[in-house]
């Protein structure tokens, strides 16, 4: 807004009364607005608007007037004078106020603004100031006249007041009138700027876009403008007839001279949209065509172009994949149908749909849901309506659910079915398409399978897979329950001879009867399994103890055993049965039990056949820890933790070492070093004491040629299923090639008198085919056997080794020093090297040194030390005194 006054206020126009000069500055302020108006605005409204509100004003102050007037001043003539000039002068504002009503021109604004100020003007300074002169004259106590004569005197001055006032009125309009010129100019430019910018930004704009926007005259059809997008399409065509430059045609297209534009009144009428396929770009466009007004008044078409092919593309994109699902949702040869929320109803089937629930045409399922195709509880228990509902929550809000179901066709035969869930979007609505396929073609199948799986298909009994699971309850159960569990193993006696006598047909036929039989013998909870052949397994549960059974495995064996009439044979079989039960103190599974009561089975045919023969469990527990400790020990020897000792063996006279003895040990991890005694009892007979004592020769031969430096002998034991094995020889033979380094005459193998005797004439040519590859023998524990002086003979061995049980009580029993006197003749008499075992005293090495004995080992001399020992002790051994004087 301009701020103009084109009528200043001045300090002469004040009163000195309050009230008066408050509503002269409001009416001073009103012309002025009204002035302003005038200047910038030709709206009658706005000015009549403000003239209204000038006379409201007015009145007002007419009426503070005449109440002065009357307070001081009542009934005087000048009262009536005031009274009769301000309804003047609001006749002549209503006149005023209908002059710019009916009169647009600027010369009605100027008469009614040359009026207000001239009345405005005469009012300020005589009307009201010749009133306020007068009141203010009274209330200083001056009489009426005396006021009115001062009220006179002062009009003198009054015309000087004007001079002054018109000079200052056509002072402040010369500068209202240079600041209205500056301000018009500053607006005119700042208006040509903003236009300028607002012009660049709509530009901006249009070229921005990414639709191609142009203009074209309606008549001549000559483009006016087009955006930089367009220009890239089409080039600058702007001078040229549209139909040519944009489409490259020879007469005008029905865009061009669209008539839709316009209304009837000539007026621009609604936007036309339609879609267009440019031959000449090769793409597909959406176009927005209106009337706009130009420059120059005239109206000219504008239309935005929009790129729409890949829309279309898209659009066709979805119209091909709609036909495909369409195809494959009537062509598939699955059931499929859609449902939606909140009832879940059928909205569409195909025709595998109908054909699946046996109806007619789709019309007849489609207010129903697939719950009320469907029983109303699922083979799981579950009730339909909450698994339903659970299944489409999934599927909503998982995308997809799989799954089994059975549906129910219309005349109530259940379907079982697996059904795909699947959440998809129609139109805008979220619903889910059901694909269900019939399955009751595979269920059959998994149940014959099953069946086939499971039991076996001569007898229908439960095989030997369901068997194992039937056997696992019925153990938990045995340990919930507290109760003993027994497991038969039943072989039917005489079953081959009927097979090979009447044929493989009469045998089934047989063993079908027999099952029967006997399946009949047991309870309900009970289970007969046939493993095959004839072999059967009875799983008996819930037994107070194991002998509450006995009546029905007797009555299990007199089925068995009944006569079978078969087509004219009479066919007779019995049954051996074996028995174990279960809990028992160790852990055992489910194999170990009928391996238990298969072996007592094989115990009841041992028996005679026909009988019940139970698992003895003391026998197997020592079988089973025997075969624990022979693995246990073939272990040791795959691991080499085994190893020699050696005790040496010496001349009690001279103090030489002449030999050791290689005594085996074990180094057991968890034990220690054990002795022979602790394991090789339980190797004796078995393979593994021959394997034993081939690494105990091989291990003693890589020692001694170790001791290639020293020429004492080593001596090993040898017992009697090794020495008469028919490999032993050839096997010491490869031994002593593996060892070139080592003398076979260092060599020795001990061997026990009980190993001689058992085959004399065997053990003679073995040992003297070993003499001939140069290996000594030696006869250990002489003395404690029954060898008779012709086997002595007969046994070709260079060394008798005399038992350690003569040496230790020789001091205390006379007997025993007979004994060994006795064995000392002997050996001079044979010409036989005696060593003495077990010395463990002094006095016992110089009684025997007495007696003409001068070889010994024991615990005295040496005690048995690891290989890497020996050297040591040879260097540090010495006689004692007693032994060197005697």
């Amino acid at each position: 807004m301009i701020d103009i006054d084109i009528f200043p206020w001045e300090s002469c126009f004040e009163t000195g009364i309050v009230e008066l000069d408050t509503q002269h500055r409001q009416l001073v302020a009103i012309l002025n607005r009204l002035a302003e108006q005038m200047i910038i605005s030709a709206d009658s409204g706005v000015l009549v608007g403000l003239l209204d509100e000038l006379s409201c004003e007015a009145a007002s102050h007419f009426e503070m007037e005449e109440a002065l007037w009357h307070a001081f001043l009542p009934d005087h003539a000048a009262a009536l004078d005031h009274h009769e000039g301000h309804q003047a002068f609001l006749e002549q504002l209503d006149e005023a106020k209908a002059a710019l009503l009916t009169s647009v021109d600027a010369g009605a604004s100027e008469e009614a603004l040359a009026f207000l100020v001239r009345w405005l003007v005469a009012h300020l300074l005589e009307s009201d100031g010749y009133l306020a002169m007068v009141v203010k004259a009274i209330q200083q106590g001056k009489t009426a006249d005396e006021a009115f004569a001062l009220a006179e005197a002062s009009k003198q001055d009054t015309a000087k007041v004007l001079i002054e006032i018109i000079r200052s009125i056509y002072a402040a309009h010369s500068r209202n009138a240079l600041r209205l010129t500056r301000t018009l100019s500053d607006q005119r430019q700042a208006a040509e700027s903003a236009l300028a910018i607002s012009h660049q930004r709509l530009l901006n704009i249009l070229d921005g876009t990414n639709a191609a926007v142009y203009v074209a005259d309606m008549q001549t059809y000559e483009v006016l403008f087009i955006n930089a997008h367009a220009r890239r399409l089409l080039g600058d065509v702007v001078g040229k007839i549209c139909w040519q430059a944009l489409q490259g045609r020879s007469s005008p297209c029905d865009f061009c001279t669209n008539n839709r534009l316009l209304d009837a009144d000539g007026k621009p009428g609604e936007p036309v949209i339609w879609e267009h396929y440019n031959a000449s770009l090769e793409r597909w466009f959406q176009l927005h065509d209106q009337a706009i007004p130009w420059d120059d008044g005239r109206y000219v078409r504008m239309e935005i172009a929009l790129d729409i092919t890949d829309q279309k593309r898209l659009e066709q994109s979805l119209r091909d994949s709609e036909e495909r699902y369409r195809v494959l949702f009537e062509q598939s040869r699955d059931a499929m149908m859609i449902v939606a929320p909140p009832d879940w109803r059928f909205r569409a089937g195909n025709p595998a749909m109908i054909k699946l629930f046996g109806a007619r045409d789709f019309a007849e399922l489609q207010g129903l849901t697939p719950v009320d195709l469907s029983p109303s509880h699922q083979p799981d228990g579950r009730d339909s309506f909450s698994l339903a509902q659970e299944m489409l929550q999934r599927a909503v809000q998982e995308g997809s659910y799989y799954g089994e179901w059975l549906h129910q066709r219309r005349d109530g035969r259940d379907i079982p079915c697996t059904v795909l869930l699947t959440r998809i979007d129609l139109a805008g609505e979220m619903m889910i398409q059901g694909t269900v396929r019939d399955i009751s073609v595979y269920k059959r199948q998994q149940l014959a399978l099953e069946r086939i799986a499971h039991y076996d298909p001569l007898t229908g009994l439960p095989n030997r897979v369901l068997l194992a699971d039937r056997m696992q309850q019925a153990m938990s159960q045995a340990l919930r329950r507290k109760s003993k569990l027994v497991i038969a193993y039943l072989d039917l006696d005489g079953f081959k001879a009927v097979n090979d006598r009447y044929g493989h047909d009469v045998g089934d036929r047989l063993l079908v009867v027999v099952a029967e039989r006997m399946r009949h013998v047991l309870r309900e909870s009970d289970t007969l399994a046939r493993l095959g052949g004839d072999e059967f397994v009875a799983v008996l549960v819930d037994n107070p103890d194991i002998d509450a059974c006995t009546p029905v495995l007797v009555r299990l064996l007199e089925a068995a055993a009944r006569e079978v009439q078969d087509r004219g044979y009479v066919l007779k079989v019995s049954a051996s049965l074996g028995v174990t039960f279960y809990p028992q103190e160790a852990p055992i599974d489910a194999d170990q039990l009928l391996r238990q009561a298969d072996q007592a089975m094989y115990q009841a045919k041992l028996s005679g056949k026909n009988r019940i023969h139970r698992f003895d469990l003391a026998r197997d527990n020592a079988v089973r820890g025997h075969h624990e400790h022979m693995a246990r020990l073939n272990a040791a020897l795959r691991a080499e933790e085994f190893v020699l000792f050696y005790q040496p063996q010496v001349n009690i006279r001279t103090g030489q070492c002449v030999g050791m003895e290689a005594l085996l040990r074990w180094q057991h991890p968890e034990r220690g070093v054990l002795p022979p005694v602790e394991f090789l009892p339980l190797i004796e007979g078995h393979p593994l004491e021959i394997a034993l004592g081939n690494w105990v020769i091989e291990t003693a031969l890589a020692q001694l040629e170790q001791w290639r430096d020293d020429h004492w002998t080593v001596s090993v034991n040898v017992g009697a299923h090794q020495l008469q094995h028919p490999a032993f020889l050839q096997r010491l033979q490869a031994a002593l090639q593996r060892h070139p380094g080592v003398s076979p005459q260092r060599l020795e193998i001990e061997i026990l008198e009980s190993s001689a005797l058992f085959d004399l004439e065997r053990a003679v040519a073995i040992m003297e085919e070993c003499l001939a590859l140069g290996v000594r023998f030696a006869l250990d524990d002489f003395g404690t056997g029954y060898a008779s002086l012709s086997y002595l003979k007969r046994l070709p061995v260079q060394t008798l080794k005399i038992d350690r049980s003569f040496v230790r009580d020789m001091l205390d029993h006379p007997d025993d020093t007979a004994m060994l006197e006795g064995i000392l003749g002997l050996a001079r008499s044979f010409r036989r090297t005696p060593i003495a075992e077990g010395v463990e005293t002094e006095q016992q090495g110089q009684h025997l040194l007495a007696r003409g004995c001068e070889l010994a080992q024991g615990y005295f001399i040496a005690r048995p030390m690891p290989a890497d020992a020996i050297q040591d002790w040879v260097a540090h051994w010495r006689l004692p005194d007693s032994w060197t004087q005697s």
